[in-house]
């Protein structure tokens, strides 16, 4: 078992668009049960207009933007939260300084 991190990014720039984490036993059951379950969520979403269809750091549409699926060096969600809550820390600080930017100054 394993950690893995799906993570949805804006295309051309690899910006954090949203995350999720869980255990996995390999890279088909992590497909399945993390990375499935997070585009059905950005979906949801993103028809619900919940969250903008853009990224809020370069202005990429939401049709650019791509899942990457990793394996972390964790082996277990406990021993993978201190690190996951300090990266999401960092993303929400850096929205909030940056977030649409793109859309009243100029390019990220």
């Amino acid at each position: 078992m394993k950690v893995w991190i799906a993570q949805y990014l804006c295309g051309p720039q690899r910006h954090a668009i949203m995350a999720a984490a869980d255990e996995a036993k390999d890279r088909d059951e992590a497909e399945t049960k993390i990375a499935t379950a997070l585009r059905n969520r950005v979906a949801d979403l993103l028809r619900a207009k919940a969250i903008n269809p853009w990224c809020a750091l370069c202005g990429a549409a939401s049709a650019e933007w791509i899942v990457d699926l990793q394996p972390s060096r964790f082996r277990t969600l406990d021993e993978a939260l201190p690190t996951m809550r300090q990266a999401e820390a960092e993303q929400a600080a850096t929205n909030a300084a940056f977030g649409d930017l793109h859309r009243t100054q100029r390019k990220n």
